[in-house]
């Protein structure tokens, strides 16, 4: 009882989807992920909500951590920043596993280079 409470509270913090921006080094970065846990590696239990990055909460028996939803919150982002552009996207996932193969955690990660208009940076 006590580990089924504790990934509770594990899938309860951590199936999420997030865009987290840096400007540093007169670069305006974006980084997005969005993890979802799956049951023998391929029931999803809970993803993130693309529809909602940032935001607490995940969508259940959903397989939402996909490349198309992360270029779908890079949108969000270009958006958000009031991008001119975007540049050298780059997309990459990490599996973790959680009692040999009962759960997996699957996480889609991209990063991208957003051009704004009041950043002065060189090509």
């Amino acid at each position: 009882m006590k580990y089924a409470l504790l990934f509770i509270a594990i899938l309860a913090v951590s199936g999420c989807a997030s865009v987290d921006y840096s400007d540093a080094g007169g670069r305006a970065m974006v980084d997005i992920k969005n993890s979802g846990w799956y049951l023998f590696n391929f029931i999803p239990i809970a993803s993130g909500n693309p529809d909602r990055p940032n935001e607490f909460g995940c969508k259940l028996f959903k397989e939402t951590a996909t490349v198309e939803n992360n270029a779908k919150m890079l949108d969000f982002a270009a958006t958000e920043r009031k991008a001119k552009s975007i540049k050298s996207i780059k997309s990459s996932w990490t599996d973790e596993s959680v009692f040999i193969i009962l759960f997996k955690r699957h996480v889609i990660h991209t990063s991208a280079e957003l051009t704004l208009e009041d950043m002065d940076t060189e090509e």
